[in-house]
């Protein structure tokens, strides 16, 4: 057996024992309500457009949890230790920005 024919069937099994639908036809893995990345549900034998809906509900899910991320940090205070890693990993004079946030630091 190849390696992709393996991962094929390892990601089969996976899916088969940790995966659940909701009410509306979305799996999700069991252990924290998240929707499996798409090629795992290709290689569990769903149709493109069940993985078409799978992907549209994730950026929705996705999305919800961007705004809810930024809200919450978009004045939260950065750490001396925080500020210490940035600046051993970037360097002092250097302007660091959140991606998330689009915070900028400069250090």
């Amino acid at each position: 057996m190849d390696w992709r024919a393996r991962e094929q069937a390892e990601n089969q099994a996976a899916f088969t024992k940790g995966a659940v639908q909701d009410a509306q036809g979305i799996y999700r893995w069991a252990t924290n309500g998240r929707i499996p990345f798409d090629d795992l549900l290709a290689d569990a034998g769903l149709t493109v457009a069940q993985r078409q809906a799978h992907t549209i509900a994730r950026d929705r899910e996705n999305a919800i949890f961007a705004a809810e991320y930024r809200k919450a940090h978009a004045n939260r205070p950065i750490s001396a230790e925080q500020r210490a890693e940035m600046r051993a990993a970037f360097g002092t004079g250097t302007t660091v920005v959140n991606v998330m946030t689009g915070r900028r630091t400069k250090l």
